[in-house]
């Protein structure tokens, strides 16, 4: 069981109320090419951990005892942070949250390194951003040790100057995780721009004054990055090093 995800719901950033039309407008005028440090999403942006995730899902959302005819498109999952996905996505309470979360993560911290690998071209782009002098950071959701694991088995550590995932109470949320990035680098946020696959990324980052590129590699909803502010959007590694170069 996992001790970060016991004692509260988690609320997600959203722009409603939090990010202002004009704030929105000017981060989506952003050239990503002037910012020295980039932020990097995780699941969806550097590892394909779509499949994995939906897969584990749907096991855990059927032992807790949900009907197959309820679970409809497990793509939802794929995005906000667990627990509170399940209340998200199927309007159970917190503590049923709770209770499928700790079913899922037992099930996915068992999974190896085939369930996910790297986006084509992932490795090749990060190498080619740090030695164009990038700074290079992980900014995700995730819990901490779970990333760091991942990070570690990728053999992507030495890239990054820093990995930051979510450690319950204190950073849950993208918001808060790139909050912490800022203040651990002692970095403006108008030297940084987030990288990530889903609106949350988008939003979390607007939220503090950063803007996003989307990582439109299959897990987002189409066009879900542009309306959400994203300054830019890649179709693979190989565009998002154009962008970003």
């Amino acid at each position: 069981m996992d001790q970060y995800w016991r004692p509260t719901t988690v609320t997600p950033v959203s722009s409603a109320g939090r990010v202002s039309d004009e704030r929105r407008a000017r981060l989506a005028a952003v050239d990503p090419r002037t910012r020295g440090t980039l932020l990097f999403d995780w699941d969806g942006t550097l590892c394909d951990t779509r499949a994995g995730i939906m897969a584990t899902a749907r096991t855990a959302l059927l032992r807790w005892g949900m009907a197959e005819s309820e679970l409809g498109d497990l793509s939802r999952l794929t995005g906000p942070t667990f627990p509170y996905a399940f209340s998200e996505v199927y309007g159970v309470s917190e503590q049923e949250a709770r209770e499928i979360s700790d079913i899922y993560h037992g099930i996915y911290d068992e999974l190896g390194p085939e369930a996910r690998p790297l986006f084509p071209g992932a490795r090749e782009l990060l190498v080619s951003l740090s030695e164009a002098g990038k700074t290079l950071v992980v900014a995700s959701s995730k819990r901490q040790h779970k990333l760091d694991a991942m990070v570690d088995e990728a053999g992507l550590r030495e890239l990054f100057v820093l990995v930051v995932g979510a450690i319950h109470p204190e950073r849950v949320n993208k918001q808060q995780v790139i909050g912490h990035v800022l203040q651990e680098l002692s970095v403006r946020a108008d030297d940084c721009v987030m990288i990530g696959d889903r609106f949350y990324d988008v939003e979390g980052a607007a939220s503090v004054g950063v803007p996003c590129v989307g990582a439109d590699f299959g897990t987002s909803q189409p066009g879900e990055l542009a309306a959400a502010g994203a300054c830019a959007v890649a179709s693979d590694a190989a565009e998002l090093a154009r962008i970003l170069l």
